[in-house]
């Protein structure tokens, strides 16, 4: 999916990918999380123009740290996890843009 919307000719179009939900019959996927919520879904991104976004920002707070331009991106909601993004989402995601990149915040 990631290198697909990458190579996307979307032009002046963003593109969302938003999967219903996650494969909690997955152990992989099912054990980070506290529970087994259909509202936990996975989105990926590819924005028409690059937007410059702080790698790592907590809504508790101001957005800080180093900047990185954003085209494409992927968004794990309702983050039902102990610390970090879930361990088998995080390595496809770090596997396509590296694991600097890969942030668990807010």
């Amino acid at each position: 999916m990631l290198p697909a919307l990458r190579e996307a000719p979307y032009g002046t179009e963003d593109i969302a990918v938003a999967f219903y939900s996650l494969d909690f019959t997955n152990p992989a996927i099912l054990d980070p999380y506290w529970v087994e919520d259909g509202r936990t879904v996975l989105a990926c991104y590819a924005l028409a123009t690059a937007q410059l976004r702080p790698v790592d920002f907590n809504s508790t707070g101001e957005p800080g740290g180093p900047t990185h331009p954003v085209q494409t991106c992927v968004v794990n909601t309702f983050k039902l996890v102990d610390r970090g993004p879930c361990p088998a989402i995080e390595q496809v995601v770090s596997r396509h843009f590296g694991y600097a990149l890969v942030c668990g915040q807010t």
